[in-house]
């Protein structure tokens, strides 16, 4: 994130997948703190990706614990792959979560199926009621997101938006990406480049 922002490019949010190992380390916590001390980087430029399948019921467990300290530390917490897991909504009552990361099952030719567009519409409800964000995850066409767009989901990740790259090629993407944007809006002058927090 420092060396894209020291090349004129924002990168607003970086999310980063914790295994449950991860989650259950007891220095997690500092040692993420030190890293973004390090580089002079505010917590809530990390999107911390927790997979429902991970929460657990004890709330003593290492695990709440990690979350809910990154959590109060400033971090954001996205519930990823939600909807696929046996109670989802366990995991929105136990740990301090900012966005749904709506699983690709849900976006997956969207513009095609009418019920899907229902259940994103109801899911995107049911995070405002929640006072959550949401991100799409799986978008492969734009047809896909233009339909989640106008469903109001907040954010969109997929192929469809850029595909995992080295970050020597992201820089140059990242300037696609906004000549793209730019042009499709019509902005004019845009000093900065700003890459989309879900991608």
């Amino acid at each position: 994130m420092r060396d894209l922002e020291d090349a004129g490019i924002f990168v607003p949010h970086v999310g980063v997948n914790f295994a449950q190992a991860d989650l259950e380390h007891p220095h997690l916590v500092n040692r993420i703190l030190w890293a973004l001390d390090q580089f002079d980087l505010h917590p809530n430029r990390i999107s911390i990706e927790v997979l429902e399948n991970v929460v657990v019921q004890d709330a003593a467990s290492p695990v709440r614990h990690s979350v809910n300290s990154l959590a109060k530390l400033g971090c954001h917490v996205d519930l990823d792959d939600f909807g696929t897991a046996q109670n989802p909504f366990d995991s929105l009552r136990q740990l301090d979560i900012n966005r749904m990361k709506i699983d690709r099952s849900f976006n997956y030719d969207i513009d095609q199926d009418p019920k899907k567009q229902d259940m994103l519409a109801a899911l995107v409800l049911l995070a405002e009621g929640l006072n959550l964000d949401t991100i799409a995850e799986g978008i492969e066409t734009d047809a896909e997101l233009r339909v989640v767009q106008k469903l109001g989901c907040g954010h969109g990740q997929g192929y469809g938006i850029g595909r995992p790259m080295p970050l020597e090629q992201l820089q140059k993407w990242a300037s696609q990406y906004h000549n793209r944007i730019t042009r499709k809006i019509g902005i004019k002058g845009a000093k900065s480049q700003e890459i989309p927090e879900s991608t």
